[in-house]
């Protein structure tokens, strides 16, 4: 596949502070890209395979923050 696809994206997102600096965070992503398309050579000089279509992903992420305090003072 090369050069660049225009697709779209749309997601939200929670963050909660649970301790001093701390906070955990969840969020989801839906992703979605039209007419992608990629070919290859095969072998012997047998042709050329060429595949197209759409791409849909599901994203989920979860995680653990530290926020880092720049006047050295932390948060209770």
């Amino acid at each position: 596949m090369n050069g660049n696809k225009v697709g779209w994206t749309l997601g939200g997102g929670v963050e909660a502070a649970f301790y001093g600096n701390w906070s955990i965070k969840a969020e989801y992503l839906y992703i979605a890209t039209n007419n992608v398309s990629a070919s290859s050579a095969l072998p012997f000089g047998l042709g050329t395979l060429t595949e197209s279509g759409n791409i849909r992903d599901n994203v989920i992420r979860v995680g653990i923050n530290y926020r880092f305090d720049p006047t050295g003072l932390v948060a209770y």
